[in-house]
């Protein structure tokens, strides 16, 4: 089968993944990574994987059991890098936005409060005012 080849920080070593296998760690590790395009890469790689094991299903189909059960859990993983990626993509673009929520600032309302007091004492001086004058 497909294998991966993942260098670990840890230990300064090369470690072997087989893609079936080994699906769910190696999908975890690459996406501790956080790196958009290396996932990407990750998601062709078992997208062509996927494309492989349906050939070899169609060419050999005594064994479409055993290969439609490796299908199911690449497709699974396909399923989750993809799910992976658009949360990044979303929070990448959400990142560069100006839009603030306010809905429970306190401090906004005591501000507009205190705008609104300010303003109704100016109009009732000015009402005075113009009140003294007749």
């Amino acid at each position: 089968m497909k294998k991966a080849f993942v260098f670990d920080d840890e230990t300064r070593k090369v470690v072997e993944f087989d893609f079936i296998k080994n699906a769910t760690e190696l999908t975890a590790i690459i996406a501790d990574k956080k790196d958009t395009e290396e996932l990407s890469r990750y998601k062709n790689e078992l997208l062509k994987l996927k494309g492989f094991l349906q050939n070899k299903s169609d060419q050999y189909p005594e064994t479409a059991k055993e290969i439609s059960n490796d299908m199911n859990i690449v497709s699974r993983e396909i399923a989750t890098v993809s799910s992976i990626a658009s949360r990044e993509n979303q929070l990448t673009k959400g990142g560069g936005s100006d839009i603030q929520l306010n809905v429970y600032d306190r401090d906004m309302y005591e501000d507009v409060n205190r705008n609104r007091e300010k303003e109704d004492e100016e109009s009732e001086d000015l009402e005075k005012r113009k009140g003294y004058r007749r």
